[in-house]
């Protein structure tokens, strides 16, 4: 019966991932879903390993983010956490990438991870200049009630 209720928790999350990353494309590169030990979807082959997202997980709940985070062999230093008033709603934080430039502009990468609950986070790469709504997409669509 466990098993059932499990894949039914996978079923309902893999629809919340697939309802929203149509719409995120229009403001990430990449898109990560994680769950420790339950689930990794993403839109690109450019997923982000088990090891990283943990390490995220870790470290975002730690107060010492200096040492920024990797992902995909680039390195992204912290740059801010978005703390809400309502309890509901975790701490999203978001990181300007140190090395990776895309683009004839050379437009630097932001790295963008939400506690959609204390096991799920999302894991996005946007561009510098599309941050804003990229974070207000994230506010809008990846909160869990």
């Amino acid at each position: 019966m466990s098993e059932l209720l499990e894949d039914d928790s996978l079923a309902q999350w893999k629809e919340f991932f697939e309802s929203n990353m149509e719409e995120g494309k229009k403001y990430f590169l990449v898109q990560n879903f994680y769950s420790k030990d339950s689930f990794h979807f993403s839109d690109s082959d450019k997923k982000c390993t088990a090891k990283d997202a943990m390490l995220y997980a870790s470290l975002l709940s730690s107060d010492d983010l200096s040492s920024g985070v990797t992902f995909n062999d680039h390195n992204y230093a912290f740059i801010k956490k978005l703390e809400y008033g309502s309890g509901d709603n975790l701490p999203l934080f978001f990181f300007l990438s140190k090395d990776e430039v895309i683009g004839k502009d050379k437009e630097r990468v932001n790295l963008i991870v939400k506690f959609i609950t204390d096991e799920v986070l999302f894991i996005g790469k946007c561009l510098n200049s599309k941050r804003p709504a990229a974070i207000h997409f994230v506010e809008e669509y990846y909160n869990y009630d």
